[in-house]
């Protein structure tokens, strides 16, 4: 698994990201050190979970994403439509819509952030709350609940990836921390 965070800085109007640099296979962290966020235009999506899988088929999809659109319904549509067209997810029981075994947090320029679950519900992250998805998530708040009075945005991140590094094995690595401004 991993751990994701985001937060927006409405004082500095800064959005920042983080998350550790690896992965694991089963148990066995990966070789490959990379970012857990991936950018399209204004959008930062970072996902937890079956998160590898799910990437190369939003690359795959780079072209049809709403890079211009402020509106988080319009990404909420491209991610249902490109993993229905890749036949992803699962529905189980009598849940009215497809499970697809990750979590994520979406990030906008603008400064809102979401939080999806499997199934994709959307919830908006208040601004100068830090958020977190994946499984080291208790760790990571429950460090930014200690300090979060004491440290800016970007050391809030840094302080809640490292608690979930330490303490959880499911997130291997070191911290990859980025102030997130869009891409044309």
């Amino acid at each position: 698994m991993t751990i994701i965070c985001a937060i927006y800085d409405s004082t500095a109007r800064e959005v920042w990201l983080g998350c550790n640099d690896r992965s694991t296979i089963g148990d066995t962290p990966s070789p490959g050190v990379s970012s857990k966020w991936l950018k399209f235009g204004d959008w930062a999506i970072g996902l937890t979970g079956d998160e590898s899988v799910y990437n190369e088929y939003l690359m795959l999809a780079n072209d049809n994403f709403p890079k211009q659109s402020s509106n988080v319904l319009d990404v909420f549509k491209f991610l249902h439509s490109t993993y229905h067209e890749f036949n992803l997810g699962q529905q189980r029981g009598s849940d009215t819509s497809n499970s697809y075994g990750l979590d994520g947090i979406l990030a906008h320029t603008s400064g809102r952030v979401w939080d999806f679950d499997n199934q994709l519900a959307l919830s908006e992250i208040p601004e100068n709350k830090l958020w977190a998805c994946g499984s080291g998530v208790d760790y990571a708040l429950g460090a930014d609940f200690s300090i979060c009075n004491t440290l800016s945005a970007r050391e809030r991140i840094e302080w809640a990836i490292k608690a979930a590094i330490a303490l959880d094995i499911g997130c291997p690595g070191d911290p990859c921390i980025e102030k997130f401004v869009g891409q044309k």
